[in-house]
């Protein structure tokens, strides 16, 4: 398992960190609002 830090959860960020942490990896998020970090959460 490869640890990742995604800085901006926007359209892009929050695709690709969603799917990597499909694939089983850990991933770290970070956002200037909360407002859309918790598509990692569902993920």
């Amino acid at each position: 398992m490869t640890k990742i830090a995604y800085l901006g959860m926007g359209t892009m960020g929050s695709g690709m960190a969603a799917n990597l942490k499909k694939a089983g990896h850990d991933v770290t998020a970070w956002n200037r609002s909360a407002k859309t970090t918790p598509v990692l959460e569902a993920a």
